[in-house]
């Protein structure tokens, strides 16, 4: 049988859509309020550290699920 994959509700979709307006568009809102107090130079290590950091987390938790599945 073959594997069919139901779409995702209209609401799912609609609600998404919403996260990602709201989160995008005050991204520009709160990096003009930073720079009023930081350089951008200092923002932008920071920005990179934090998504460095949630990387390396990211990839432990997959790394432990990946070899507690190898081990069954």
């Amino acid at each position: 049988m073959a594997n069919v994959k139901k779409p995702a509700p209209l609401i799912i979709v609609y609600l998404a859509f919403a996260i990602v307006y709201v989160v995008w568009g005050s991204t520009y809102f709160f990096i003009q309020k930073a720079l009023a107090g930081f350089p951008p130079f200092i923002l932008g290590t920071f920005r990179f550290i934090v998504a460095g950091l949630l990387l390396i987390d990211l990839v432990q938790v997959y790394r432990k699920r990946d070899i507690q599945q190898t081990d069954h």
